[in-house]
Formats: structure tokens, C-alpha cells, sequence
């Protein structure tokens, strides 16, 4: 039986309100997340197949457990164990970036398997979990069907992600900050500028086309973002790699300062905020 909360008594997340259908609130000191009819259908059948429980259990994804709760407007209302001491993408050193893009890669590559895929892949939507001290992905809604050969936030993963990486790992740590403040991130003209041209090896893998497939168009699809994801963790991975040594495709760099430095603060409020 659905209990209905009076929405008067729901409390809106300041930084939840880009998508209207699914929303944050808070409600008896608890966290929950509300999601319209219109994609109820698609997350329900997510729970229900499990799907939800592999991701919390390979803590890719917060905790989240549906409820027999409603709200005027929301149909679905999902619990979401709360993350506490929230800091942001350009407060953390590079190590805490890396391990952010990672997760972010793994969490595709996982969604991939199921033909799922990430609709926003901005670290923005990452908590560094207090208890394990590993980012974890907190933006349930970002979880969409995939829809083409192509991951459609494949750009925002490199402009908010991978190319920040690449400026920290020449130096340019402090300007990768302030770039990730900016709604376009860290543009590949702004690696030029900085850096001179760098490509990374293998950083747009090819795409084959759908009629020379002999697989049904979602493994195509699931299947190319899977291979996506494989080179760009192997990417994000050698430019810093746990021992506290920054790492180019070109050689080491001994710049061991820079993974231990806490990152500054520079007074700029990010273009995304965490949501839990």
C-alpha cells in the first residue's frame, strides 16, 4: 500500500532541479529521490531485475532502495543513503580525480552490459564515500537506455574528466581547475594552447558501421561503449597511477607534490553541484 507524503512536508535539493522528473528532497531528516510516471516504468523494471543491486553492491552506485511512498508529481520515490562531507571536482588533487574518472568508466562499462548508459558524465555527479574513501556516483537519474552507436556524454566524460587530467599532469593543475568551473570544461583548444597539441592514442575508437554488424543493435551498441570505456580507463589510469606519480603516454614525470598538495579552493562556484 503507497503512502502518500504531503508535499508540504518535502524539502526540494538546492542543486536537483535540471531534470524536473526526478528529483531530490529531503523528508524526515531522510533523503529521497522522486521520479515521475514517465520514467517510473524504466527504473522499476531496473530494481527489479537487479540491476541496481550489482551497481551498489560493486559500490559504483550510493545505496538506493525503492519505497512504498508517493508524492504529488512522483509517482516512484527511491531512498538514497546519505553522503555526508561533500567536496567538489575542483577541490581534489589529481589522485582523487583519477579515481573519480575511473569509477565514472566503470560504472559505463558495467551499464554497458545491460545496454544501459550514462546520460551525464561530469564528475559532478561523485561523492567521495566517507567509509570507503572511494568516489562514488550518486545521480540515479543519469541512467538512460543507450540509444546509438555512440556515448552521448563521451565529450563531457573528456572535458571534465580525461583532459583535466592531461593539463595536472603537465603542470597545469590550478588552470585545470578553474577551466572545470566553466561550462565547457577543458576544451581541447585549451590543451593546445596550454600544452601544445596532444593526442592520446586511441582516444575515439572506431566506429564501425551498423549494416557490417552481424549483432542486434543493442550488444552493438553495449559492445562499443564497453570498448570505449576500456581504452579511456586505460587512458585515465596511466596518467596517474596509485604510487603518487603523475604518468604521461611519453614518459614519467616526477611530479609527486602534485597527487599530495590539497586541492585549492578558488572561490568559484562549480556549474554542477553533488546531489546527495
Amino acid at each position: 500500500m503507497m503512502t502518500r507524503i504531503p508535499f508540504s512536508e518535502i524539502r526540494f535539493h538546492p542543486h536537483s532541479f535540471f531534470e524536473p522528473g526526478i528529483r531530490l528532497f529531503q523528508w524526515n531528516g531522510q533523503l529521497y529521490r522522486g521520479i515521475s510516471s514517465e520514467r517510473a516504468s524504466f527504473f522499476k523494471e531496473l530494481f527489479e531485475t537487479g540491476i541496481i543491486k550489482t551497481l551498489t553492491e560493486r559500490r559504483l552506485l550510493v545505496d538506493s532502495e525503492l519505497t512504498p511512498l508517493a508524492v504529488d508529481g512522483y509517482e516512484m520515490v527511491v531512498h538514497h543513503r546519505r553522503i555526508p562531507f561533500p567536496s567538489y571536482p575542483n577541490e581534489w588533487c589529481a589522485a582523487m580525480l583519477k579515481d573519480g574518472a575511473l569509477t565514472i568508466i566503470d560504472l559505463a562499462i558495467e551499464l554497458a552490459h545491460h545496454g544501459l548508459a550514462l546520460g551525464d558524465a561530469h564528475p559532478w555527479n561523485l561523492l567521495f564515500d566517507i567509509e570507503s574513501g572511494k568516489p562514488i556516483f550518486v545521480d540515479l537519474g543519469s541512467i538512460v537506455s543507450i540509444a546509438d552507436f555512440t556515448w552521448s556524454a563521451y565529450d563531457e566524460f573528456c572535458r571534465f574528466c580525461l583532459h583535466p587530467l592531461i593539463l595536472m599532469v603537465h603542470g597545469e593543475d590550478q588552470i585545470a581547475r578553474l577551466l572545470m568551473c566553466e561550462d565547457s570544461g577543458v576544451m581541447e583548444s585549451d590543451i593546445s594552447k596550454l600544452i601544445g597539441d596532444t593526442v592520446l592514442p586511441g582516444s575515439r575508437p572506431h566506429r564501425r558501421d551498423a549494416q557490417h554488424e552481424p549483432w542486434r543493435h543493442g550488444d552493438r551498441a553495449a559492445r562499443h561503449d564497453q570498448q570505449r570505456g576500456t581504452v579511456l580507463r586505460q587512458q585515465a589510469g596511466c596518467l596517474v597511477n596509485g604510487s603518487g606519480q603523475v604518468i604521461s603516454f611519453y614518459g614519467h614525470i616526477n611530479t609527486s607534490s602534485l597527487l599530495i598538495k590539497k586541492g585549492q579552493r578558488n572561490g568559484r562556484a562549480p556549474p554542477h553541484r553533488p546531489v546527495s
